[in-house]
Protein backbone atom coordinates (compact mmCIF):
# COMPACT_ATOMS: atom_id res chain seq x y z
CA UNK A 1 0.00 0.00 0.00
CA UNK A 2 1.03 3.44 -1.49
CA UNK A 3 2.39 5.93 1.77
CA UNK A 4 -0.59 8.52 1.54
CA UNK A 5 1.24 11.66 1.90
CA UNK A 6 -0.74 13.77 -0.38
CA UNK A 7 -3.02 17.00 0.67
CA UNK A 8 -5.98 15.19 -1.78
CA UNK A 9 -7.10 11.51 -1.72
CA UNK A 10 -9.56 9.94 -3.13
CA UNK A 11 -11.77 6.52 -2.93
CA UNK A 12 -14.16 4.61 -4.39
CA UNK A 13 -15.29 3.37 -0.60
CA UNK A 14 -14.53 5.42 1.57
CA UNK A 15 -12.08 2.80 3.56
CA UNK A 16 -9.25 2.29 1.45
CA UNK A 17 -7.59 5.72 -0.19
CA UNK A 18 -5.16 6.47 -2.65
CA UNK A 19 -2.81 10.02 -3.77
CA UNK A 20 -4.22 11.71 -5.73
CA UNK A 21 -1.91 12.91 -8.99
CA UNK A 22 -1.03 16.15 -10.07
CA UNK A 23 -2.42 18.27 -6.95
CA UNK A 24 -0.51 21.37 -6.50
CA UNK A 25 -0.76 23.44 -3.52
CA UNK A 26 2.95 24.03 -2.94
CA UNK A 27 5.51 22.09 -0.19
CA UNK A 28 3.85 23.26 2.92
CA UNK A 29 0.41 23.78 1.41
CA UNK A 30 -2.67 22.44 2.27
CA UNK A 31 -6.65 22.08 1.66
CA UNK A 32 -9.18 23.30 3.55
CA UNK A 33 -12.75 22.21 1.29
CA UNK A 34 -13.15 20.41 -1.72
CA UNK A 35 -16.77 19.76 -3.68
CA UNK A 36 -18.32 18.75 -6.44
CA UNK A 37 -20.57 19.80 -9.11
CA UNK A 38 -22.27 17.29 -9.65
CA UNK A 39 -21.61 16.59 -13.47
CA UNK A 40 -18.12 15.42 -13.49
CA UNK A 41 -16.11 18.38 -11.98
CA UNK A 42 -14.13 18.73 -8.62
CA UNK A 43 -13.19 21.74 -6.71
CA UNK A 44 -10.65 21.98 -4.22
CA UNK A 45 -9.22 25.06 -2.25
CA UNK A 46 -6.75 25.75 0.44
CA UNK A 47 -3.56 27.71 0.39
CA UNK A 48 -0.62 27.33 -2.37
CA UNK A 49 2.01 28.60 0.41
CA UNK A 50 3.07 31.25 -1.73
CA UNK A 51 3.01 29.51 -4.65
CA UNK A 52 -0.11 31.37 -5.78
CA UNK A 53 -1.95 27.62 -6.59
CA UNK A 54 -4.79 27.84 -4.23
CA UNK A 55 -7.50 26.64 -6.06
CA UNK A 56 -7.28 22.72 -8.11
CA UNK A 57 -9.60 21.41 -9.85
CA UNK A 58 -9.92 17.54 -11.35
CA UNK A 59 -12.70 15.94 -13.70
CA UNK A 60 -12.03 12.17 -11.98
CA UNK A 61 -11.19 12.98 -8.66
CA UNK A 62 -7.74 11.08 -9.15
CA UNK A 63 -6.20 13.53 -11.94
CA UNK A 64 -5.42 17.56 -10.67
CA UNK A 65 -4.44 20.65 -12.04
CA UNK A 66 -3.38 24.15 -10.65
CA UNK A 67 -5.13 27.21 -11.20
CA UNK A 68 -3.27 30.00 -10.43
CA UNK A 69 -4.16 33.82 -9.25
CA UNK A 70 -7.20 33.95 -6.60
CA UNK A 71 -6.44 34.70 -3.13
CA UNK A 72 -3.11 35.99 -4.42
CA UNK A 73 0.03 34.20 -3.20
CA UNK A 74 -0.02 35.67 -0.15
CA UNK A 75 -3.76 34.73 0.26
CA UNK A 76 -5.90 31.18 1.21
CA UNK A 77 -9.25 30.12 0.21
CA UNK A 78 -11.01 28.49 2.93
CA UNK A 79 -14.53 26.80 1.40
CA UNK A 80 -15.89 26.84 -1.72
CA UNK A 81 -18.89 25.04 -3.11
CA UNK A 82 -21.02 24.95 -6.32
CA UNK A 83 -24.62 25.85 -7.04
CA UNK A 84 -26.83 28.00 -9.42
CA UNK A 85 -24.44 27.14 -12.20
CA UNK A 86 -21.22 28.86 -10.27
CA UNK A 87 -18.49 27.85 -8.16
CA UNK A 88 -18.21 30.38 -5.32
CA UNK A 89 -14.60 30.22 -3.21
CA UNK A 90 -14.22 32.21 0.02
CA UNK A 91 -11.22 33.03 1.84
CA UNK A 92 -8.42 35.79 2.21
CA UNK A 93 -6.93 37.92 -0.52
CA UNK A 94 -4.58 40.66 0.89
CA UNK A 95 -6.35 43.09 -1.73
CA UNK A 96 -9.53 42.33 -0.11
CA UNK A 97 -10.71 40.37 -2.94
CA UNK A 98 -12.34 37.65 -0.35
CA UNK A 99 -14.99 35.90 -2.68
CA UNK A 100 -14.29 34.81 -6.46
CA UNK A 101 -16.23 33.23 -8.70
CA UNK A 102 -16.38 30.68 -11.48
CA UNK A 103 -18.69 29.10 -14.42
CA UNK A 104 -16.15 26.05 -15.01
CA UNK A 105 -13.91 26.21 -11.65
CA UNK A 106 -10.78 26.73 -13.85
CA UNK A 107 -11.46 30.69 -14.68
CA UNK A 108 -12.13 32.67 -11.80
CA UNK A 109 -13.01 36.04 -11.24
CA UNK A 110 -13.22 39.01 -7.86
CA UNK A 111 -16.48 39.57 -7.09
CA UNK A 112 -17.63 43.23 -7.08
CA UNK A 113 -18.08 44.44 -3.85
CA UNK A 114 -14.86 43.95 -1.71
CA UNK A 115 -16.81 41.34 0.85
CA UNK A 116 -15.24 41.04 3.88
CA UNK A 117 -12.60 44.45 3.57
CA UNK A 118 -9.26 43.95 2.88
CA UNK A 119 -7.69 42.35 5.99
CA UNK A 120 -10.86 40.40 6.15
CA UNK A 121 -11.36 36.41 5.43
CA UNK A 122 -15.00 34.41 4.08
CA UNK A 123 -15.26 30.97 5.54
CA UNK A 124 -18.34 29.88 4.18
CA UNK A 125 -20.79 30.38 1.77
CA UNK A 126 -24.48 28.92 1.09
CA UNK A 127 -27.39 29.28 -1.77
CA UNK A 128 -30.87 29.11 -1.41
CA UNK A 129 -32.04 27.33 -4.59
CA UNK A 130 -33.91 30.19 -6.09
CA UNK A 131 -31.07 33.02 -6.89
CA UNK A 132 -29.45 34.48 -4.04
CA UNK A 133 -25.93 33.25 -2.26
CA UNK A 134 -25.01 34.05 1.55
CA UNK A 135 -21.56 34.43 2.52
CA UNK A 136 -20.61 34.86 6.54
CA UNK A 137 -16.88 35.53 7.70
CA UNK A 138 -14.76 37.86 9.62
CA UNK A 139 -15.79 41.58 8.77
CA UNK A 140 -12.40 42.61 10.13
CA UNK A 141 -14.00 45.61 12.67
CA UNK A 142 -16.32 46.83 10.12
CA UNK A 143 -19.04 44.53 11.69
CA UNK A 144 -19.85 43.14 8.17
CA UNK A 145 -19.73 39.49 8.75
CA UNK A 146 -22.52 38.31 6.11
CA UNK A 147 -22.60 39.47 2.33
CA UNK A 148 -25.72 38.28 -0.15
CA UNK A 149 -25.49 38.21 -4.00
CA UNK A 150 -28.74 37.69 -6.22
CA UNK A 151 -25.85 36.25 -9.18
CA UNK A 152 -22.57 35.62 -7.48
CA UNK A 153 -20.47 38.51 -9.04
CA UNK A 154 -21.75 42.01 -6.98
CA UNK A 155 -21.79 41.28 -2.82
CA UNK A 156 -23.85 43.66 -0.63
CA UNK A 157 -23.18 43.70 3.08
CA UNK A 158 -25.22 43.40 6.21
CA UNK A 159 -24.33 45.40 8.79
CA UNK A 160 -25.40 44.32 12.58
CA UNK A 161 -25.21 40.24 12.71
CA UNK A 162 -22.32 38.42 15.46
CA UNK A 163 -21.09 42.65 15.72
CA UNK A 164 -18.17 44.66 14.74
CA UNK A 165 -15.68 42.03 17.22
CA UNK A 166 -17.92 38.79 15.77
CA UNK A 167 -17.19 36.46 13.29
CA UNK A 168 -19.57 34.17 11.54
CA UNK A 169 -18.17 30.56 10.19
CA UNK A 170 -21.37 28.64 8.57
CA UNK A 171 -24.17 29.34 6.87
CA UNK A 172 -27.46 27.29 6.04
CA UNK A 173 -30.52 27.29 4.21
CA UNK A 174 -34.03 25.41 4.35
CA UNK A 175 -36.82 25.54 5.30
CA UNK A 176 -37.34 29.36 4.07
CA UNK A 177 -34.93 30.31 6.61
CA UNK A 178 -31.31 31.35 6.70
CA UNK A 179 -29.37 30.49 9.63
CA UNK A 180 -25.55 32.07 10.14
CA UNK A 181 -23.60 30.54 13.81
CA UNK A 182 -20.39 32.10 14.94
CA UNK A 183 -19.18 34.23 17.79
CA UNK A 184 -20.52 38.10 18.34
CA UNK A 185 -18.20 38.77 21.71
CA UNK A 186 -22.07 38.39 23.51
CA UNK A 187 -24.25 36.00 24.01
CA UNK A 188 -25.78 35.35 20.64
CA UNK A 189 -24.15 33.11 18.36
CA UNK A 190 -27.23 32.17 16.22
CA UNK A 191 -29.08 34.31 13.70
CA UNK A 192 -31.53 33.56 11.37
CA UNK A 193 -33.29 35.45 8.55
CA UNK A 194 -36.17 35.40 6.02
CA UNK A 195 -34.56 37.20 3.17
CA UNK A 196 -30.49 36.88 3.84
CA UNK A 197 -30.36 40.86 4.04
CA UNK A 198 -31.95 41.20 7.34
CA UNK A 199 -30.83 39.14 10.36
CA UNK A 200 -32.40 38.88 14.30
CA UNK A 201 -30.38 37.00 16.72
CA UNK A 202 -32.29 33.63 18.15
CA UNK A 203 -33.67 32.80 21.33
CA UNK A 204 -31.14 30.15 22.83
CA UNK A 205 -27.89 29.05 21.32
CA UNK A 206 -24.20 28.62 22.40
CA UNK A 207 -22.84 31.32 24.80
CA UNK A 208 -19.48 31.13 22.74
CA UNK A 209 -19.17 29.71 19.32
CA UNK A 210 -21.40 28.33 16.69
CA UNK A 211 -19.08 26.03 14.10
CA UNK A 212 -21.47 24.66 11.67
CA UNK A 213 -25.33 24.17 11.09
CA UNK A 214 -27.21 22.32 9.01
CA UNK A 215 -31.46 21.72 8.33
CA UNK A 216 -32.69 18.02 7.29
CA UNK A 217 -36.00 19.46 6.31
CA UNK A 218 -38.01 19.12 9.37
CA UNK A 219 -34.99 20.58 12.52
CA UNK A 220 -32.38 22.78 12.26
CA UNK A 221 -28.94 21.38 14.35
CA UNK A 222 -25.99 23.56 14.93
CA UNK A 223 -22.52 22.29 17.34
CA UNK A 224 -20.10 24.76 18.55
CA UNK A 225 -18.86 25.59 21.93
CA UNK A 226 -20.76 26.72 25.59
CA UNK A 227 -19.17 26.59 28.67
CA UNK A 228 -22.26 24.54 29.58
CA UNK A 229 -21.22 22.33 27.42
CA UNK A 230 -24.45 22.92 25.76
CA UNK A 231 -22.11 21.91 22.22
CA UNK A 232 -25.07 20.65 20.53
CA UNK A 233 -28.08 23.08 19.98
CA UNK A 234 -31.53 22.18 17.61
CA UNK A 235 -34.97 24.06 16.31
CA UNK A 236 -37.62 23.22 14.47
CA UNK A 237 -38.11 26.73 13.51
CA UNK A 238 -35.19 28.23 13.34
CA UNK A 239 -36.18 30.95 15.94
CA UNK A 240 -35.76 29.27 19.13
CA UNK A 241 -33.08 26.99 20.21
CA UNK A 242 -32.40 24.25 22.50
CA UNK A 243 -29.52 23.17 23.94
CA UNK A 244 -28.07 19.21 24.74
CA UNK A 245 -25.71 18.69 27.59
CA UNK A 246 -22.72 16.96 27.22
CA UNK A 247 -22.34 15.78 23.85
CA UNK A 248 -18.59 16.41 23.48
CA UNK A 249 -18.04 17.00 26.78
CA UNK A 250 -16.24 20.26 27.37
CA UNK A 251 -15.11 20.45 24.01
CA UNK A 252 -16.65 21.58 21.16
CA UNK A 253 -18.62 19.98 18.01
CA UNK A 254 -17.14 21.25 14.62
CA UNK A 255 -19.03 19.89 12.20
CA UNK A 256 -22.31 18.23 11.34
CA UNK A 257 -24.77 16.90 8.62
CA UNK A 258 -27.59 14.87 7.83
CA UNK A 259 -28.11 11.85 5.80
CA UNK A 260 -29.96 8.01 5.31
CA UNK A 261 -32.04 8.92 8.44
CA UNK A 262 -29.46 9.89 10.75
CA UNK A 263 -27.29 12.89 12.33
CA UNK A 264 -24.11 12.90 12.52
CA UNK A 265 -21.68 15.65 14.12
CA UNK A 266 -17.75 15.33 14.78
CA UNK A 267 -15.34 17.48 16.92
CA UNK A 268 -13.24 17.38 20.23
CA UNK A 269 -14.32 15.45 23.57
CA UNK A 270 -11.31 17.33 25.59
CA UNK A 271 -12.46 14.94 28.68
CA UNK A 272 -9.89 11.69 27.17
CA UNK A 273 -13.00 9.76 26.28
CA UNK A 274 -12.15 9.96 22.53
CA UNK A 275 -16.14 10.78 22.21
CA UNK A 276 -15.35 12.97 18.57
CA UNK A 277 -18.46 11.40 16.89
CA UNK A 278 -22.42 11.48 17.90
CA UNK A 279 -25.05 10.36 16.22
CA UNK A 280 -28.46 11.18 16.72
CA UNK A 281 -31.71 10.22 15.09
CA UNK A 282 -33.80 13.47 15.78
CA UNK A 283 -31.17 16.12 16.19
CA UNK A 284 -32.01 16.08 20.31
CA UNK A 285 -31.16 12.53 21.51
CA UNK A 286 -27.61 12.09 20.85
CA UNK A 287 -25.46 8.76 21.73
CA UNK A 288 -21.59 8.72 21.32
CA UNK A 289 -20.16 6.50 18.35
CA UNK A 290 -18.35 3.36 19.00
CA UNK A 291 -14.70 2.78 17.90
CA UNK A 292 -12.74 5.65 19.62
CA UNK A 293 -12.46 7.54 16.75
CA UNK A 294 -9.44 10.31 15.87
CA UNK A 295 -7.79 8.84 19.93
CA UNK A 296 -8.51 10.84 23.18
CA UNK A 297 -7.66 13.72 22.48
CA UNK A 298 -7.91 13.79 18.72
CA UNK A 299 -10.67 15.80 16.55
CA UNK A 300 -12.94 15.61 13.81
CA UNK A 301 -13.78 18.21 11.52
CA UNK A 302 -15.80 16.83 9.02
CA UNK A 303 -18.49 14.46 8.01
CA UNK A 304 -19.99 13.69 5.20
CA UNK A 305 -22.39 11.09 3.57
CA UNK A 306 -22.35 9.05 0.54
CA UNK A 307 -26.62 8.69 -0.26
CA UNK A 308 -26.20 5.04 -0.16
CA UNK A 309 -25.42 3.81 3.11
CA UNK A 310 -22.08 5.13 4.21
CA UNK A 311 -20.44 7.93 5.92
CA UNK A 312 -17.14 9.02 6.30
CA UNK A 313 -15.08 11.64 9.05
CA UNK A 314 -11.94 13.13 9.02
CA UNK A 315 -10.02 14.73 11.36
CA UNK A 316 -6.84 14.60 13.66
CA UNK A 317 -6.04 11.41 15.94
CA UNK A 318 -3.89 12.08 18.46
CA UNK A 319 -2.63 8.99 19.01
CA UNK A 320 -0.03 9.51 16.18
CA UNK A 321 -1.16 6.16 14.18
CA UNK A 322 -2.40 8.15 11.43
CA UNK A 323 -6.01 7.19 11.60
CA UNK A 324 -7.47 10.36 10.24
CA UNK A 325 -10.16 8.91 8.02
CA UNK A 326 -12.88 6.42 9.52
CA UNK A 327 -16.01 4.72 8.29
CA UNK A 328 -19.48 4.00 9.08
CA UNK A 329 -22.25 2.08 7.47
CA UNK A 330 -24.28 3.01 10.40
CA UNK A 331 -23.40 6.07 12.23
CA UNK A 332 -22.99 4.14 15.39
CA UNK A 333 -20.12 2.19 14.90
CA UNK A 334 -17.07 3.46 13.40
CA UNK A 335 -13.74 1.93 11.90
CA UNK A 336 -10.31 3.31 10.63
CA UNK A 337 -9.70 3.51 7.12
CA UNK A 338 -6.70 1.82 5.52
CA UNK A 339 -3.19 2.87 5.03
CA UNK A 340 -2.79 5.92 7.59
CA UNK A 341 -4.15 9.00 5.38
CA UNK A 342 -2.37 11.84 6.08
CA UNK A 343 -0.19 10.52 8.21
CA UNK A 344 0.55 12.75 11.44
CA UNK A 345 -1.15 15.11 10.29
CA UNK A 346 -4.70 16.22 9.86
CA UNK A 347 -7.47 16.37 7.28
CA UNK A 348 -10.01 18.95 7.25
CA UNK A 349 -12.54 18.20 4.66
CA UNK A 350 -14.08 15.34 2.67
CA UNK A 351 -17.14 15.28 0.41
CA UNK A 352 -18.45 12.26 -1.72
CA UNK A 353 -19.33 12.59 -5.33
CA UNK A 354 -19.50 10.48 -8.92
CA UNK A 355 -18.83 7.41 -7.34
CA UNK A 356 -16.06 8.79 -5.16
CA UNK A 357 -14.78 9.79 -1.97
CA UNK A 358 -12.41 12.60 -1.91
CA UNK A 359 -10.52 13.89 1.40
CA UNK A 360 -8.74 16.60 2.00
CA UNK A 361 -6.16 17.85 4.42
CA UNK A 362 -2.39 18.87 5.29
CA UNK A 363 0.60 16.71 3.78
CA UNK A 364 2.19 14.75 6.47
CA UNK A 365 5.48 16.17 8.31
CA UNK A 366 8.12 15.16 10.56
CA UNK A 367 7.63 15.85 14.23
CA UNK A 368 10.11 15.25 15.91
CA UNK A 369 9.55 12.86 19.09
CA UNK A 370 12.24 11.48 21.64
CA UNK A 371 12.79 7.98 22.00
CA UNK A 372 16.04 7.49 24.01
CA UNK A 373 17.12 10.88 23.88
CA UNK A 374 17.54 10.34 19.98
CA UNK A 375 15.25 11.86 17.69
CA UNK A 376 14.06 11.47 13.95
CA UNK A 377 16.36 11.36 11.51
CA UNK A 378 14.58 13.13 8.71
CA UNK A 379 17.53 12.47 5.86
CA UNK A 380 15.64 9.88 3.79
CA UNK A 381 13.34 12.98 2.87
CA UNK A 382 15.90 15.18 1.33
CA UNK A 383 16.25 15.50 -2.33
CA UNK A 384 19.11 15.43 -3.81
CA UNK A 385 19.29 19.12 -6.19
CA UNK A 386 22.40 20.86 -5.58
CA UNK A 387 26.20 19.40 -4.42
CA UNK A 388 25.30 19.24 -0.55
CA UNK A 389 22.13 18.25 1.49
CA UNK A 390 20.37 19.62 4.53
CA UNK A 391 20.41 17.23 7.54
CA UNK A 392 18.25 17.68 10.72
CA UNK A 393 20.73 16.53 13.18
CA UNK A 394 18.43 17.27 16.79
CA UNK A 395 15.58 19.53 18.01
CA UNK A 396 15.86 20.62 21.45
CA UNK A 397 12.74 22.97 22.75
CA UNK A 398 12.45 25.53 20.49
CA UNK A 399 16.23 24.86 18.90
CA UNK A 400 17.26 23.19 15.77
CA UNK A 401 21.10 21.26 15.20
CA UNK A 402 21.09 20.63 11.39
CA UNK A 403 24.13 19.68 9.49
CA UNK A 404 25.12 19.80 5.86
CA UNK A 405 26.26 16.97 4.10
CA UNK A 406 28.96 16.89 1.58
CA UNK A 407 29.65 20.44 2.56
CA UNK A 408 31.97 22.28 0.01
CA UNK A 409 34.31 24.92 0.89
CA UNK A 410 33.52 26.71 -2.11
CA UNK A 411 30.17 27.11 -2.08
CA UNK A 412 28.13 29.97 -1.20
CA UNK A 413 24.98 28.18 2.09
CA UNK A 414 21.73 29.75 3.26
CA UNK A 415 19.10 29.09 5.10
CA UNK A 416 15.66 29.70 4.70
CA UNK A 417 12.30 28.99 6.87
CA UNK A 418 9.09 29.07 4.90
CA UNK A 419 10.47 31.10 1.74
CA UNK A 420 12.32 33.62 4.21
CA UNK A 421 15.87 33.78 3.90
CA UNK A 422 17.13 33.27 8.35
CA UNK A 423 20.26 32.69 7.76
CA UNK A 424 22.92 34.04 5.60
CA UNK A 425 26.11 32.83 4.07
CA UNK A 426 26.72 29.41 6.26
CA UNK A 427 30.63 29.32 6.69
CA UNK A 428 30.79 25.63 8.74
CA UNK A 429 29.18 22.18 8.19
CA UNK A 430 26.80 22.79 11.65
CA UNK A 431 24.72 25.50 12.35
CA UNK A 432 22.04 26.12 14.81
CA UNK A 433 18.67 27.72 14.46
CA UNK A 434 16.64 29.45 17.73
CA UNK A 435 13.10 29.61 16.12
CA UNK A 436 10.79 31.92 18.16
CA UNK A 437 7.23 30.28 18.15
CA UNK A 438 5.85 26.19 17.68
CA UNK A 439 4.31 25.34 14.81
CA UNK A 440 4.89 23.88 11.87
CA UNK A 441 7.81 25.56 9.60
CA UNK A 442 9.29 24.38 6.18
CA UNK A 443 13.35 24.55 6.20
CA UNK A 444 15.78 24.24 3.03
CA UNK A 445 18.94 25.12 2.24
CA UNK A 446 19.82 27.09 -0.94
CA UNK A 447 23.53 26.35 -2.24
CA UNK A 448 25.76 27.52 -5.97
CA UNK A 449 29.46 27.64 -6.50
CA UNK A 450 30.63 30.65 -5.52
CA UNK A 451 32.72 32.07 -8.94
CA UNK A 452 36.10 33.84 -8.38
CA UNK A 453 34.61 37.03 -7.70
CA UNK A 454 33.03 35.83 -4.48
CA UNK A 455 29.54 36.43 -5.84
CA UNK A 456 26.74 34.21 -5.38
CA UNK A 457 25.55 32.84 -8.45
CA UNK A 458 21.37 31.96 -8.46
CA UNK A 459 20.66 29.76 -5.69
CA UNK A 460 18.11 27.06 -5.73
CA UNK A 461 15.83 25.84 -2.75
CA UNK A 462 17.27 22.14 -1.73
CA UNK A 463 15.56 19.12 -0.40
CA UNK A 464 12.60 21.00 1.95
CA UNK A 465 12.00 19.53 5.14
CA UNK A 466 8.57 20.05 7.17
CA UNK A 467 9.52 20.19 10.84
CA UNK A 468 6.98 20.56 13.84
CA UNK A 469 8.51 22.67 16.50
CA UNK A 470 7.11 21.83 20.20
Amino acid sequence: MPNLENAILYSSNGQTWNNSIGSNFGNGGYVNSVAYDGIGKWVSVGSGNSTGNNINYSTDGINWKAVNGPFDKNGKAYFVSYSGGKWIAVGKDPSGNNIYYSTNGINWNAVTGSPFTANGIGYAVAYDGMGKWVAVGDGNSSGNNIYYSTDGMIWNPVNGPFTISGIAYSVAYGGNKWVAVGNSGTLFSIYHSDDGIVWNPVNGGFDSIGYSVAFNGTIWVAVGKDSFSRNIFYSSNAVSWNGVTSPFATGKGLSVTHGGGNWVAVGEDDSGSGNNIYYSTDGQSWTAATGNPFGTSGSGNSVAYDGSGKWVAVGYDSSGSGNNIYYSTDSSTWFASQGSPFGNTEALNVAYGGGKWIAVGNEPFIKPTPSNNKYIDLSKFLLPTCPSTLKVDKIDGKVLSASIQNFKENTYYAFYIDGNKVVDNIQTEFFEYKFSFPGRYNIYITCSIKPTNNAAQTTLPNNIISVYII
